[in-house]
């Protein structure tokens, strides 16, 4: 009976050992190996795009907000809401075009910018919308439409009512009320204010009309 050298017997395979396909396994593997670095770096083009976009959107909104300090007109507020509308700048500019619009009489051009306004800053800056439909209240009133302003004014207090022009936009509608004549709603609305309002600059003035009327 002969035997094996010794070192040949590491290269005997057992019965139940097989020897492994490198190649058979690298197949079936590759795929899914390929899929999840397809993934990562989708997800690391994704981070950087991300990052690109948000330094360009802060260095639009410093030149922006730089040629707004220096705006020195109607024509360079217009210059700024155009070239970078997606800015706060812009919103800004806008807001300020509404007012120069209002105290030149211009109530329809003055509406026009405050809705902007309004559209562009509901949802990220709500004090700022609050004060569109305000100042939309005020331009209706000025023209004596009075019934659009009570909206602008109903508008703004229920949407918004925990901003700073709340008790301001309820004077307004006890204002209307009175210019309509309807006194009844007047005293109702200035007396709401005083309850509604204690610690508000309204709350004196709503007393003094209400004891007028």
């Amino acid at each position: 009976m002969s035997i094996l050298p010794a070192e040949n017997n590491r290269d005997v395979l057992q019965p139940n050992e097989r020897e492994v396909d490198l190649d058979a396994v690298w197949r079936r593997v590759r795929g899914w190996i390929y899929a999840a670095m397809g993934l990562l770096l989708a997800g690391a083009l994704a981070v950087s795009i991300h990052f690109h976009l948000k330094s360009q959107e802060e260095e639009a909104e410093l030149t922006a907000q730089s040629m707004l300090i220096q705006a020195p007109n109607e024509g360079a507020l217009q210059v700024i809401i155009e070239k970078h509308p997606s800015t706060d700048a812009s919103i800004q500019s806008l807001m300020l075009l509404a007012y120069q619009k209002y105290m030149q009489g211009d109530w329809k051009a003055a509406r026009e910018n405050y809705q902007k306004v309004y559209e562009r800053s509901a949802t990220r800056q709500p004090d700022l919308a609050a004060a569109a439909l305000f100042g939309i209240g005020v331009s209706y009133e000025a023209e004596n439409n009075y019934d659009k302003s009570l909206e602008a004014y109903a508008l703004l207090a229920s949407r918004f009512p925990d901003s700073f022009k709340t008790a301001e936009a309820r004077m307004g509608e006890a204002r209307v009320y009175e210019k309509k004549g309807d006194l009844a709603k007047a005293r109702q609305s200035y007396e709401n204010i005083i309850v509604s309002f204690p610690s508000s600059e309204w709350k004196n003035e709503a007393e003094r009309r209400k004891m007028i009327l």
